[in-house]
């Protein structure tokens, strides 16, 4: 995975230097500047489209390449369609046990890692000298 952008919002080292640690933003804006004035920017065009943004601070999120960690629902919710299609679990409204059973029998794997700034930290730490090698850590400090 190649990433120019940085957890802190800023260009990584493996820029041209003349862009490293700028906010995105700014390097953007220069970027265009250099193009144009080295003769290789065809053309700057407006287009709408959705992007993500922080609902706090309003700022735009740059979407970042990194590891994520999933719980296999598959064999959680096998169980449970069994064990609902064979009467052993009482499902109430009674109508709604044909939607809950197919839903369980297309169920995705969930993402469980806890990227966003504001969310509650998983106590895990990736060894920066291994990083196959986890530490978990419960004295994270949760206080936002």
């Amino acid at each position: 995975m190649i990433s120019v952008i940085t957890t802190k919002g800023t260009m990584a080292d493996n820029v041209p230097e003349r862009y490293r640690e700028l906010p995105v933003d700014e390097a953007r804006r220069l970027i265009v500047k250099d193009l144009e004035e080295q003769g290789y920017l065809e053309k700057v065009e407006t287009y709408s489209h959705r992007v993500g943004h922080c609902y706090k601070c309003n700022t735009v999120i740059q979407p970042l390449l990194r590891d994520q960690w999933f719980v296999s629902m598959k064999p959680l919710a096998k169980k449970a369609v069994k064990e609902l299609e064979a009467g052993e679990i009482t499902f109430y409204p009674n109508a709604k046990l044909k939607q809950a059973s197919e839903y369980l029998k297309n169920i995705r794997d969930w993402n469980i890692s806890r990227q966003i700034p504001w969310g509650i930290p998983i106590p895990a730490f990736q060894n920066i000298d291994e990083p196959d090698d986890w530490i978990f850590d419960e004295r994270v400090n949760q206080e936002l």
